[in-house]
């Protein structure tokens, strides 16, 4: 039998018409690639339901494939019920390798990939430490925790000069391509001569993320991989 492996890619607040709208436009070809072979389902709602459809609520309801009224976590750091385990805690104690970049509710490490078969684990932005497999990601993950603090709503805040100087050190062993620090670097400078939005260094987390992803995709091979990215979302609020 064929072993085959699954890579999930969660893209948090990006309404279908927006990817669309890319592909229409050539911008996206491999996503067109995925809609054209691939199976299509759109759900919606006719009502909201206060404390339901906020983001950290329905991630977890997808996550754990039950409502919030029986899983109950209301936001990001929230208790995660046991009775109600993580699809990739399924996974990575039901025999399957798995690897974790940004996905929400994978914080604390310690606790939600206590058991099991984790190949990496960078848990998500709203982490409420610098815990990482393996460990020489930490140096990212405490600038990827200094930048989120720092920007949240505002755009103008300062994250940690020393966290950042020491990613930027570390960025080519952990996979940065050199294509993405050239783009790193006109994203910063465009902010910085105000000829790009501030609203756009937002992206500056998920570039890297999604080189240290392929990077540790190809290493280890995980029967599972998941990664989450918020890089649309967070330029529009």
């Amino acid at each position: 039998m064929e072993h085959r492996r699954l890579v999930v890619v969660e893209a948090n607040e990006i309404p279908l018409r927006v990817v669309e709208d890319l592909v229409a436009a050539g911008r996206a070809p491999f996503l067109g690639k995925l809609l054209d072979e691939g199976t299509l389902i759109e759900t919606e709602i006719d009502e909201i339901i206060p404390r339901e459809l906020y983001p950290s609520q329905t991630w977890a309801s997808l996550n754990t494939g039950v409502p919030w009224a029986q899983h109950g976590v209301y936001w990001y750091g929230d208790r995660k019920p046991a009775e109600y385990p993580l699809y990739w805690q399924l996974a990575a104690t039901g025999g399957r390798s798995v690897g974790l970049i940004n996905t929400l509710h994978s914080s604390p490490l310690t606790q939600q990939c206590a058991e099991g078969d984790y190949r990496f684990v960078i848990p998500d932005c709203f982490a409420i430490d610098d815990a990482t497999l393996p460990v020489r990601y930490r140096t990212f993950q405490r600038a990827n925790l200094s930048l989120t603090t720092a920007n949240s709503r505002r755009v103008g805040g300062r994250p940690e000069t020393r966290d950042i100087a020491r990613l930027a050190l570390s960025l080519p062993w952990l996979g940065a391509k050199t294509s993405t620090l050239l783009a790193l670097t006109r994203l910063v400078t465009g902010v910085a001569r105000h000829r790009i939005p501030r609203e756009r260094i937002r992206q500056a987390q998920f570039m890297l993320q999604r080189d240290m992803f392929n990077k540790l995709l190809r290493k280890h091979q995980p029967d599972l991989a998941v990664m989450f990215t918020n890089h649309v979302a967070a330029a529009m609020h």
